[in-house]
């Protein structure tokens, strides 16, 4: 038997009114979440963790993780922005590529899967574009002028990571 406190009685104006609004609330939130909020898994071995919450509408900036396409890997990758513009790229006499003081990495000249890679240019980011990186040796990013400078359009929202 069904608790008459739990059933709506479609009779009542009232209670259908109640009703509907519940169900319009609860489905312009699962909307409202699929369309601002996804769950990213990267199983790469390039990022601190493999679990990701992304915000595609919210502006990521230097310091946050962010995802963008990338025709290298024939699909979306997510890095971090170490580099805006007016920062300086620069690369030592040991190989070893900078963005102004912070070292980001040395390069390599064969990918893992036997690509030739161009180490970056030195240069100054220009305006509207972005130098993405990962800490991992073997990272696919900004150090390579395969993937090179990122402009702001390119990238698709904040990436949160899960963990450390």
């Amino acid at each position: 038997m069904l608790n008459k406190h739990l059933t709506v009685n479609l009779q009542k104006p009232k209670e259908w009114v109640k009703a509907s609004c519940g169900f319009g609330v609860a489905f312009l939130f699962v909307v409202f979440i699929s369309n601002n909020l996804k769950f990213l898994i990267s199983e790469t071995d390039s990022l601190p963790c493999h679990y990701f919450l992304h915000f595609p509408k919210i502006k990521p900036g230097l310091h946050d993780y962010t995802v963008i396409e990338s025709s290298w890997y024939q699909g979306k990758i997510i890095k971090q922005i170490v580099g805006q513009s007016g920062d300086e790229i620069w690369q030592d006499k040991n190989g070893h590529i900078f963005v102004n003081q912070r070292n980001v990495g040395s390069t390599l000249t064969i990918s893992s899967d036997g690509k030739a890679l161009t180490p970056i240019k030195s240069q100054t980011i220009p305006q509207g574009y972005v130098f993405l990186c990962s800490d991992h040796a073997r990272s696919f990013d900004s150090r390579y002028e395969e993937l090179g400078l990122v402009p702001l359009s390119s990238l698709e929202g904040l990436v949160v990571p899960l963990s450390r």
